[in-house]
């Protein structure tokens, strides 16, 4: 079964829009809207997991905030695929994002309390948002023991990205991303897309104090090394793919289109 991890802010929301075309919502089990809560524990999964199997015996795909090991709890082989994005970048999304969150009042609550950016990194909220990329992609059983060996769980990220996910996404090169899944898992259909929870109101990456930027940066120095590794396994990928350009050409064009009269429906 093909596990699609969703780690927050990188691009999940919009591209579950092309899977529900793809694969049809039948063979989705769809964990995205499910309770989470700050550990992201996989185990709260268990019994929608059991569920969704009774009700889907023809599921193809699980997708869904749920961290690297939810394959655990499923009999069949996984494949699993996730996408990156720069940590800086990612960092920011979220924190944004949360700030106008409505489906989890609390969180936007205790976010909105420390009124700026600069009190938000120097919270307690920090310790569930830094180096999540690495956080999801390693085995450790909650976030404390995270923090107690950061550089191991780097390590296990690492490894577990090198030896069990097949593709990674890169939300910079999002459209090539789609076409290169495309290529690898034999889509018959294009991954067309519509956007979803994009805070188009959020500042720029520019816009911010370089001294703040310095130190979300300092903050996700593990999430850095696990994008870096991400980067050149996407490349690798990208090489291999025949009139890549070419093709993400024309995927741009009809999305267009199909963006388009979506809209006006």
């Amino acid at each position: 079964m093909l596990h699609f991890l969703h780690i927050p802010k990188t691009g999940g929301s919009t591209i579950f829009t092309s899977l529900k075309r793809i694969y049809g919502e039948k063979r989705i089990i769809n964990l995205n809207n499910e309770d989470v809560d700050y550990e992201f524990k996989n185990e709260l999964f268990n019994q929608k997991i059991e569920d969704e199997i009774n009700l889907k015996q023809d599921a193809e795909l699980v997708f869904g905030h749920f961290r690297f090991g939810l394959h655990k709890y499923l009999d069949k082989a996984p494949q699993y695929i996730a996408f990156f994005r720069n940590p800086i970048d990612q960092y920011l999304s979220l924190y944004y994002y949360i700030r106008i969150l409505d489906e989890y009042p609390d969180v936007k609550q205790r976010v909105a309390l420390k009124e700026n950016l600069e009190k938000y990194i120097k919270s307690d909220l920090c310790l569930y948002t830094h180096n999540m990329q690495t956080y999801f992609l390693c085995e450790a059983p909650n976030r404390a023991s995270f923090l107690s060996e950061p550089e191991r769980m780097l390590a296990q990220a690492k490894n577990n990205l090198n030896e069990h996910i097949i593709f990674c996404g890169i939300i910079e090169h999002y459209d090539e991303s789609l076409i290169i899944l495309k290529e690898i898992l034999g889509w018959k259909k294009l991954p067309l897309y519509t956007k979803h929870k994009v805070n188009k109101n959020r500042p720029k990456l520019e816009e911010h104090d370089e001294i703040i930027i310095k130190k979300i940066n300092e903050l996700n120095k593990y999430d850095n090394e696990l994008y870096s590794l991400a980067y050149e396994k996407f490349i690798e990928v990208k090489s291999g793919i025949k009139y890549l350009t070419f093709k993400v050409l024309i995927f741009r064009i009809v999305n267009k289109i199909y963006q388009l009269l979506i809209r006006h429906h």
